[in-house]
């Protein structure tokens, strides 16, 4: 640790002074540093850090979503949690620390309205550091993390709500790419340096993708900076969101979420596509147990407003692991011979 002198500041400050200067002094990066493949294989890096184990790791994560879909909710859940060292989502333990909430979007009492949902009538969590306003993250901005970060014990956390309100400016001379990739890149190594995440509250565009990703507003230059990417979308099924994450450290998921509207907060329900299945599956059996007489796939899927192959695939899965009956000419009913109808030869799904 260069610059610093143990013997003297022990004389002169006492020995907590060594402590302060061993937690404020920045590790020493290789980062830059042209070496051979020998020289990385012998190096050791401690093992990266999750903030919110499966879905935050240390780096730069953006957090996307459409308006009031909720995602300012799962943001400031989050971090509740980590300066708790509490339970976010409702399923998944942190480690404590300190945090810090820009809440750009929010005056004091919008803000005081929303932790008073979030954290109920209980003692509200001193490692949470709240502001509505902070400087755009060019160097000034960065330099204001860095003294929030230098002064607090722990600092494990820092949210942006929303980025727009703290971007950059971009050069006229960039390409799209170039000024989206430009606008985060400091925060990325800001976060990378310090060891601790920083989440970014951002948008999403209008037009639907096959891939979540495309739907996050900015180019690729934007997304591709970051460490991790989690988009909160809506979902058909009965589940009240779905969040989807894939990261440089973090494995590819895809969760089902239910809204609890007393505490505006986001829980876990599992796999997204093992709840889309599971829910389908309870809604067929729904319709079938409704109807006097075996159904066909088509009026089943006509009853539910679904594609009707999709329905006659998952009839074909179901009949295999004996959740409904295959009846004559084609038709459905529930095990147990509850339906009246024929059962004659198995049909395999018949002309529905």
């Amino acid at each position: 640790m260069m610059g610093y002198d143990f013997n003297d500041l022990a004389m002169d400050d006492g020995p907590d002074a060594i402590v302060t200067a061993i937690h404020r002094a920045k590790p020493v990066q290789a980062t830059h540093q042209q070496l051979t493949a020998s020289e990385l294989q012998a190096l050791n890096f401690p093992p990266i850090k999750y903030i919110v184990p499966g879905y935050v790791p240390e780096g730069l994560t953006i957090l996307a979503g459409r308006p009031k879909i909720g995602k300012s909710w799962a943001a400031l859940g989050i971090a509740v949690a980590v300066a708790n060292g509490g339970i976010a989502l409702g399923d998944i333990k942190c480690e404590g620390g300190d945090v810090l909430m820009l809440a750009l979007e929010d005056n004091l009492r919008r803000l005081k309205y929303r932790l008073s949902k979030v954290c109920g009538q209980g003692k509200w969590p001193e490692r949470l550091h709240l502001r509505t306003d902070a400087p755009v993250m060019d160097a000034e901005g960065i330099e204001a993390l860095t003294e929030w970060a230098d002064v607090v014990e722990k600092p494990r956390l820092i949210v942006v709500d929303t980025f727009a309100r703290v971007r950059r400016r971009s050069d006229s001379r960039d390409s799209t790419y170039e000024a989206d990739y430009k606008a985060v890149e400091a925060l990325h190594r800001f976060a990378n340096e310090r060891g601790i995440a920083v989440v970014l509250v951002h948008h999403v565009r209008k037009m639907d993708s096959d891939d979540p990703l495309d739907t996050v507003s900015g180019s690729t230059g934007f997304t591709g900076a970051a460490d991790a990417v989690l988009v909160l979308t809506r979902d058909k099924s009965s589940a009240d969101g779905v969040l989807y994450g894939r990261g440089r450290d973090i494995p590819e998921v895809e969760t089902a979420l239910s809204f609890d509207a007393p505490t505006c907060s986001w829980h876990i329900l599992g796999d997204a596509q093992d709840y889309r299945i599971s829910n389908e599956r309870r809604e067929i059996l729904e319709v079938l147990r409704s109807s006097d007489e075996p159904m066909k796939p088509q009026e089943i899927a006509n009853a539910l407003d679904k594609d009707g192959p999709a329905v006659r695939r998952m009839l074909t899965r179901m009949a295999t692991d004996g959740e409904v009956r295959r009846a004559t000419y084609g038709k459905y009913s529930l095990p147990g011979g509850g339906h009246t109808g024929h059962t004659g030869h198995s049909s395999g799904g018949g002309n529905g």
